[in-house]
Protein backbone atom coordinates (compact mmCIF):
# COMPACT_ATOMS: atom_id res chain seq x y z
CA UNK A 1 0.00 0.00 0.00
CA UNK A 2 1.34 3.41 -0.96
CA UNK A 3 1.69 6.11 1.67
CA UNK A 4 -1.08 8.21 0.08
CA UNK A 5 -3.48 5.25 0.11
CA UNK A 6 -2.57 4.52 3.74
CA UNK A 7 -3.16 8.16 4.72
CA UNK A 8 -6.57 8.23 3.02
CA UNK A 9 -7.63 4.97 4.67
CA UNK A 10 -6.51 6.27 8.06
CA UNK A 11 -8.38 9.53 7.47
CA UNK A 12 -11.61 7.62 6.73
CA UNK A 13 -11.26 5.66 9.97
CA UNK A 14 -10.72 8.88 11.93
CA UNK A 15 -13.62 10.68 10.23
CA UNK A 16 -15.92 7.73 10.97
CA UNK A 17 -15.47 8.57 14.66
CA UNK A 18 -16.81 12.09 14.04
CA UNK A 19 -13.47 13.87 13.95
CA UNK A 20 -12.92 16.26 11.06
CA UNK A 21 -9.52 16.08 9.37
CA UNK A 22 -7.94 19.14 7.77
CA UNK A 23 -4.81 18.79 5.69
CA UNK A 24 -2.17 21.40 4.96
CA UNK A 25 1.02 20.98 3.02
CA UNK A 26 4.34 22.23 4.33
CA UNK A 27 4.47 25.26 2.05
CA UNK A 28 1.07 26.45 3.31
CA UNK A 29 2.24 26.16 6.91
CA UNK A 30 5.65 27.77 6.39
CA UNK A 31 4.69 30.42 3.82
CA UNK A 32 1.17 31.34 4.99
CA UNK A 33 0.73 30.32 8.64
CA UNK A 34 -1.91 33.01 9.23
CA UNK A 35 -4.08 31.57 6.46
CA UNK A 36 -3.74 28.09 7.95
CA UNK A 37 -4.79 29.36 11.37
CA UNK A 38 -7.79 31.15 9.86
CA UNK A 39 -8.88 27.95 8.12
CA UNK A 40 -8.53 26.00 11.38
CA UNK A 41 -10.52 28.61 13.31
CA UNK A 42 -13.25 28.56 10.67
CA UNK A 43 -13.40 24.77 10.83
CA UNK A 44 -13.74 24.60 14.62
CA UNK A 45 -16.31 27.40 14.74
CA UNK A 46 -18.55 25.77 12.09
CA UNK A 47 -22.05 25.51 13.65
CA UNK A 48 -22.62 22.23 11.79
CA UNK A 49 -19.95 20.66 13.99
CA UNK A 50 -21.62 21.64 17.26
CA UNK A 51 -23.94 18.63 17.18
CA UNK A 52 -20.91 16.34 17.26
CA UNK A 53 -19.69 17.73 20.57
CA UNK A 54 -21.17 16.76 23.90
CA UNK A 55 -22.47 19.74 25.79
CA UNK A 56 -22.81 22.06 22.79
CA UNK A 57 -20.34 24.04 20.77
CA UNK A 58 -16.64 23.43 21.43
CA UNK A 59 -14.74 26.24 23.07
CA UNK A 60 -11.12 27.23 22.87
CA UNK A 61 -9.31 27.74 26.16
CA UNK A 62 -7.64 31.12 26.36
CA UNK A 63 -4.68 31.87 28.56
CA UNK A 64 -4.76 34.94 30.74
Amino acid sequence: MKRKDYDLARQKVIENTGIKVSRFNNSEIYDHPEDVLIKIMQAVSDPALSTKWRGGTPSIARGG
